[in-house]
């Protein structure tokens, strides 16, 4: 049965529709809130809901988290009867550790118990994990959708990109024949060649594709010659990658595409509808403002299509796809342009 769309309502005043579909789910904004600790506990999964989230993409199980053994994997996938929660805790014994996989399966049942909005499991890991398995247990759970974080940093020198891609799109199709979920997959955006890496991961089974993951690179501290890892939030500038695919790829596929990384203000995420994208996740701009922060940005989306004619943001969609010179915009000759409209002679007399 498809979940009825909710929709914002304001006594006395017409309001620009900006519900919309993702994944074939009907959802009531683009702004989706992508996996961060902002999904870790109820509390916050129920304030992005008051705050009219389109989806929640919860926090990721990452490989490392998913030590389920293949007693309990086996027991909780043969059961078919009583409640999630129940079969859960039969399975396990009533024993969860924190953030294993029993316990992302409890919160995952919690949280669609919790809110209206659409709820996407997601995890995260190299293509050589085996998460078919763990994907049936999260659809039984009730999971509206999988997002698929596929994570892997090449070392070997003896791994060809070929068979390392091979390796994420046979990790799709695992995935897509044990569920009947939608299916998205994250993507970073260092193949060789994206566009037909893109096509190769819709053709193995994903129906939307995430642009981008962003990887959180170490730092060096000189003073105490150690590495450390710290968290930098995403900005606006951060968009231009995922604007750019987007743009390119939207015309390609027969799949949605969600833009993550870098939306922060309604025109960023207007950015991104304007190119083509269903959705555009937010995070960065909630850890750094608040949850309530989603409703300036629902009434700035709003204030500007009103004010350009646009009753519907799907009648919005693509509309830049069509005006745009895309060669003179997003390939290599824009590269040219910009590097010679740059102000050296000004860089120069401040020196």
């Amino acid at each position: 049965m498809a979940r009825p769309l909710l929709t914002l309502k304001v006594e006395g005043q017409p309001m620009v529709d900006i519900s919309t579909q993702y994944l074939g789910i009907p959802v009531r904004s683009p702004l989706c809130a992508s996996a961060s600790p902002l999904s870790d506990h109820l509390d916050g999964i129920r304030a992005l809901d008051d705050a009219q989230v389109g989806a929640i993409v919860i926090s990721s199980l990452f490989e490392e988290q998913l030590q389920l053994s293949p007693e309990i994997l086996h027991r909780l996938l043969s059961l078919d009867r009583g409640s999630y929660a129940e079969v859960l805790s039969v399975a396990t014994g009533g024993q969860r550790t924190r953030w294993g996989p029993d316990e992302y399966l409890a919160h995952l049942v919690a949280a669609k118990a919790a809110v209206d909005a659409p709820i996407i499991a997601s995890l995260n890991g190299a293509p050589t994990a085996k998460w078919a398995g763990f994907a049936r247990l999260l659809e039984r759970a009730g999971a509206d959708g999988i997002e698929l974080n596929l994570y892997h940093l090449p070392t070997d020198p003896e791994v060809s990109a070929a068979r390392l891609e091979e390796q994420y799109f046979q990790c799709v199709r695992e995935v897509r024949d044990a569920v009947s979920l939608p299916l998205a997959v994250k993507l970073h955006p260092y193949f060789t060649s994206l566009p037909h890496a893109a096509r190769r991961f819709v053709e193995a089974g994903a129906d939307a594709l995430v642009l981008f993951n962003r990887f959180y690179q170490p730092d060096l501290d000189l003073e105490s010659k150690r590495a450390h890892n710290r968290v930098k939030l995403s900005t606006s500038e951060d968009l231009r990658i995922p604007l750019r695919w987007t743009a390119m790829l939207q015309p390609l596929l027969p799949a949605d595409i969600a833009v993550t990384g870098g939306v922060h203000t309604g025109e960023d995420a207007l950015k991104a509808m304007a190119l083509g994208a269903q959705v555009a996740m937010v995070c960065s701009t909630l850890l750094r403002h608040g949850i309530p922060h989603l409703g300036a940005l629902h009434r700035r989306m709003r204030a500007w299509l009103e004010a350009h004619d646009f009753r519907k943001i799907d009648d919005f969609r693509g509309s830049m796809l069509t005006g745009l010179e895309l060669k003179e915009v997003i390939h290599r000759a824009q590269y040219i342009r910009n590097l010679h409209g740059y102000d050296s002679a000004r860089t120069i007399s401040h020196s």
